[in-house]
């Protein structure tokens, strides 16, 4: 006698003159009855297994790249991503970082120091400069009148000079421009400064 046709349940499929239902393979899926076919997973989403009736977002922190993913991929140090279902990574911002695999957020640098695009871990300020603030994605050299004598300060006015010392560069040589003889006292003065006192010049007649 002749058979009753049957549908075949979500995460199932057949073609035509098919005897049975095939579960859909991982990767793909059916949300709906009787399907001659399944459907790949979307980017970002994934189907794990066989005989699926639904694909799963992947969740914040990871992502699928193109269709027919049967797993989601941690996004990678110095990436993140905050949202789920989606298909991409977004790079730490300039002045933060990402230390491990699979995070949905980015970190500040603290003050002290500084980063670039994409950063797994922050830098240091070196020494003789300073990050005064969060998020810095440069180090600023002290003023004159000041120093940082250790790395990643925060600070230089902290770290002001003592009384009596002072952090500008040194004078260089004066020229012999610069140098100029008082014939009436027999000092050499640089910019009105007394110097060593010599023998008055005298001319012979």
């Amino acid at each position: 006698g002749a058979s009753v046709e049957m549908l075949c349940p979500a995460g199932n499929y057949s073609a035509a003159g098919a005897t049975k239902c095939e579960p859909c393979p991982a990767g793909e899926f059916t949300d709906a009855v009787g399907q001659g076919s399944c459907t790949s997973a979307s980017a970002g989403y994934s189907v794990d297994s066989s005989g699926s009736g639904a694909q799963t977002a992947c969740g914040a922190g990871t992502y699928s790249a193109g269709a027919g993913a049967t797993t989601c991929i941690d996004c990678p140090a110095g990436s993140f991503q905050a949202l789920s279902g989606q298909s991409s990574c977004s790079l730490a911002d300039a002045g933060s970082f990402v230390g491990a695999a699979g995070a949905s957020a980015q970190t500040l640098c603290p003050a002290g120091s500084y980063s670039s695009m994409g950063a797994t871990e922050c830098n240091e300020c070196g020494a003789s400069t300073y990050a005064s603030e969060a998020g810095s994605t440069v180090c600023a050299l002290v003023d004159a009148g000041f120093h940082v004598s250790s790395a990643g300060a925060s600070s230089a006015r902290s770290a002001s000079c003592s009384s009596g010392s002072s952090a500008a560069a040194a004078p260089s040589p004066p020229s012999q421009s610069e140098w100029r003889l008082s014939s009436a006292h027999g000092e050499v003065t640089q910019h009105g400064v007394p110097g060593k006192r010599h023998p008055p010049f005298t001319h012979n007649k």
